[in-house]
């Protein structure tokens, strides 16, 4: 019989939780001694601590993300209008533009030859994958097992970073090493070239 650990932040506090509550009427009853129940109780309370602040932080940033990305998507375009105005002023020179920076140029986004960075990191319960969209609207992400030919979509249209992949291992307990690539979307329609493949030895 294997092992069972949660693999999302959630699950894994609700499941630490219910061993905290359990263990000081079912220990004893399997023998075990007071002190060993008092330390098991030490080792649930000292995971729980920093899992909780994680998940208050992470509740935090989703909360951050959503209310810059309706801001975005609210001013950006009257921002755009208001630039699109000021170039038409008779007064307006390149010099000016330069030094506003709103002026492209040969950064300008390139969605044929855009290709994105993609990271990848094992962490108790999932691996985080970080990237950058640099200009694409959002991400597909793909993974594989280390071998096999074929990729499968993890996500799609994925458009804030870090995700944590929480997928259960192939085999349970037994540790994998996973590929990941992403590919850049606009509009819906995925663009240029996919990232480098990154490869990550999960244990669960």
């Amino acid at each position: 019989m294997t092992d069972y650990i949660p693999q999302s932040h959630a699950a894994l506090s609700d499941w630490l939780a219910n061993l905290a509550a359990k263990l000081p009427t079912i220990g004893p009853a399997l023998g075990l001694p007071p002190a060993q129940v008092t330390a098991l109780l030490a080792e649930i309370a000292a995971l729980q601590a920093p899992l909780d602040v994680l998940m208050a932080q992470e509740i935090e940033l989703d909360a951050a993300l959503g209310a810059f990305r309706q801001s975005e998507a609210d001013q950006l375009p009257k921002l755009r209008a208001a630039i699109r105005h000021l170039k038409a002023v008779p007064a307006y020179t390149i010099g000016i533009g330069e030094d506003l920076q709103v002026i492209g140029g040969a950064g300008e986004f390139d969605a044929e030859h855009y290709k994105p960075a993609l990271g990848a990191e094992a962490h108790l319960g999932h691996v985080r994958l970080k990237a950058r969209k640099a200009g694409a609207s959002a991400m597909n992400l793909y993974t594989r097992l280390k071998g096999q030919a074929e990729w499968r979509l993890l996500i799609a249209r994925r458009t804030k970073f870090p995700f944590d992949d929480d997928s259960p291992l192939a085999v349970a307990g037994a540790p994998e090493t996973r590929e990941y690539r992403a590919v850049g979307v606009v509009a819906d329609e995925e663009i240029g070239q996919p990232s480098d493949i990154v490869s990550v030895l999960y244990g669960g």
